[in-house]
């Protein structure tokens, strides 16, 4: 009878074990075949190249790099002098129009309200090309005017939204061409993994599926899916 239960017992505990090694395999098959996972990732992030839209020389640089900053706080300035006299050259430019404008409308007014009667038809026409004249030139003082005032205005390099400042390539008194890049900055906020899925896991991701943890230099991040997903090969 002993010998009956002994052998039932270990028939009973081999069968346990068999069925816990196959729910072990079968859940680790689940796993690694229908569960959306990759070793093929990478972190990365929004980056914006910061260049000039003027040239000049460098007065101030008021960050560093590495730095967190905020949107619209002021990166660096460049040669604001230079830039303020040509916008107040550009302003008398435009006063000096307007009163010669003035004059010559008040001059064909007199002109065309006498009539031929006073004077030649040549007469009256050229006094209105002359106003139409000095009208254009003051047109082309004020674009003058309003193109000077926005250099001035982007001799203020700002950051265009909250970030870390990275690659700071400009120093106080260097002069910088319009155009070439000064600074990057890594949007705060725009951190994203983008992971390499196998075809046969792409029926398991999903718009915002909250997945595990992705590790990486020590710091552990976690995953979500994003609105799409990029199948490997």
């Amino acid at each position: 009878m002993k010998t009956l239960t002994r052998k039932i017992s270990r028939t009973a505990i081999t069968m346990a074990l068999v069925i816990l090694a196959f729910i072990a395999i079968f859940r680790a098959w689940v796993y690694y075949t229908e569960s959306p996972w990759t070793r093929d990732a990478r972190f990365s992030a929004d980056v914006v190249a910061i260049a000039p839209d003027v040239a000049g020389l460098i007065t101030a640089v008021n960050v560093h790099d590495n730095q967190l900053v905020k949107k619209d706080q002021v990166l660096f300035t460049i040669d604001q002098p230079r830039y303020q006299k040509a916008l107040e050259e550009a302003e008398a430019d435009v006063a000096y129009y307007q009163a010669l404008a003035a004059e010559k409308r008040r001059e064909a007014g007199r002109r065309n309200q006498l009539g031929v009667q006073a004077m030649s038809r040549e007469e009256i026409d050229q006094s209105n090309n002359v106003l139409q004249t000095v009208l254009h030139q003051l047109a082309k003082a004020q674009a003058t005017r309003d193109l000077a005032k926005l250099d001035l205005e982007r001799t203020v390099i700002r950051a265009p939204s909250d970030g870390w400042v990275t690659n700071l390539n400009v120093y106080a008194g260097e002069f910088i061409t319009r155009g070439s890049t000064a600074v990057a900055l890594v949007k705060q906020n725009s951190f994203y993994v983008l992971a390499y899925m196998e075809e046969t896991k792409l029926e398991g991701v999903r718009p915002r599926l909250s997945g595990g943890n992705y590790a990486a230099r020590q710091q552990t991040a976690s995953l979500k899916a994003p609105s799409t997903a990029l199948p490997q090969g």
